[in-house]
């Protein structure tokens, strides 16, 4: 309903008689139905129309109905019901891993892999998601159990060609022996075989936040397990460190220095690096594996159509047959990069191999193992030398 009020100031000669206002005859007839008559000042029943004597009439609008908090708690009554589904749907989809272009690391189980860490813990909080995804599809490949000779089960060895390096013992706080221990005890959990993998002790590599360790130390230290064991492909932080730790840093500059002396050649190792997010993206709990799944989803449904597109417009010629190579079609598959999101018994799993490191489990690491990115999501780079 609108209303009627006045302006104070007084009409002209032209527009008035006697002080009274002239209204058109069609509003006469309006506020004569409201109850209105020639002059004075009245008003409707229901506070609508309001005519002064000598004012000017204005229409004014009447004021917003105030919020219903009865209507809102409503809707979230109706919604509750749905909650077991969407609990459902949401454990559903958060199960099963999903990996994209695990080729690329893993060569089909040729490719030997050196996981470069620089602190017992790194492996548990950082690295997690591809350990499983590797070791997973190692699995995969691995011999049935077959009987020798004397009649014994052997039992089939995983086919996984992981390996593990840490570049210190975690000894800031003079735990390193503690540290070290709990670090065998995670990689007990995560499945690397205790013949896969080693933690130097170097004074030039101590763990420190505010050092910044020596490319060349590093080059030299790791060159004689890359050498010795075939390394084909090494892991590790970026640039940024994922934490910003000084020591995650630095590890890919000496592995990048370490690089450039090597001959160039199939033996040479390829770098990957674990890609840093920023902190917005990084403390989303569960949200971070739904929306990662739904884009790689998305993702490999764009390719999947791509292909299929052009090998219809090929046979109906309307394209050159063979436009796209089989060999272009697996490289536009690789430019979705290496992304392995984990599953939930994988979560529970690396979230096990955390809990070996009992003396890092501080409040606000318990708070990491609830929300952060990096024990459901690793998205790698390749880093050319």
């Amino acid at each position: 309903m609108a209303s009627i009020t006045s302006f104070s100031e007084s009409p002209s000669s032209s527009d008035s008689v006697n002080g009274e206002l002239d209204v058109p005859a069609p509003l006469k007839g309006v506020m004569a139905n409201k109850g209105y008559g020639d002059d004075g000042t009245t008003v409707d029943g229901d506070g609508g129309w309001v005519r002064s004597k000598g004012g000017l009439p204005f229409i004014e609008a009447e004021s917003e109905p105030a919020l219903n908090p009865h209507a809102s708690l409503k809707i979230v009554e109706n919604m509750l019901p749905l909650t077991p589904f969407v609990v459902l749907f949401l454990a559903a989809f958060l199960y099963a891993p999903l990996s994209s272009d695990l080729e690329t690391i893993d060569n089909n189980g040729a490719s030997r892999v050196l996981l470069l860490t620089a602190h017992p813990d790194d492996e548990a909080m950082f690295f997690a998601p591809t350990i499983l995804a590797l070791n997973a599809n190692a699995n995969k490949r691995s011999i049935p159990a077959q009987v020798d000779a004397s009649g014994q089960t052997v039992l089939s060895q995983p086919a996984s060609n992981l390996f593990s390096l840490c570049l210190s013992t975690g000894n800031a706080e003079g735990l390193g022996d503690i540290r070290t221990e709990e670090l065998s005890q995670s990689l007990d959990v995560l499945g690397i075989g205790r013949d896969r993998r080693w933690v130097v002790d170097n004074p030039h590599l101590q763990d420190n936040i505010t050092a910044d360790w020596d490319p060349h130390t590093i080059s030299g230290v790791i060159k004689t397990y890359i050498l010795e064991h075939g390394i084909t492909t090494i892991l590790t932080f970026d640039s940024a460190g994922v934490s910003g730790h000084s020591n995650h840093k630095a590890l890919p500059e000496g592995v990048k220095h370490l690089l450039q002396t090597l001959p160039d050649g199939p033996t040479k190792p390829r770098l990957f690096t674990l890609i840093s997010v920023p902190k917005s993206g990084k403390y989303v709990g569960v949200m971070a594996p739904v929306m990662a799944k739904v884009d790689l989803y998305i993702s490999k449904t764009m390719l999947y159509y791509d292909t299929l597109i052009t090998r219809a417009l090929e046979r109906a010629e309307i394209i050159p047959a063979g436009s796209k190579s089989p060999s272009e079609m697996n490289e536009m598959k690789r430019t979705l990069m290496p992304v392995f999101i984990s599953g939930l018994p994988a979560y529970q799993t690396a979230f096990k191999a955390m809990l070996a490191h009992k003396s890092q489990l501080v409040w606000f690491r318990w708070l990491y193992l609830l929300f952060s990115r990096y024990m459901w999501i690793n998205e790698w780079t390749e880093v050319k030398i």
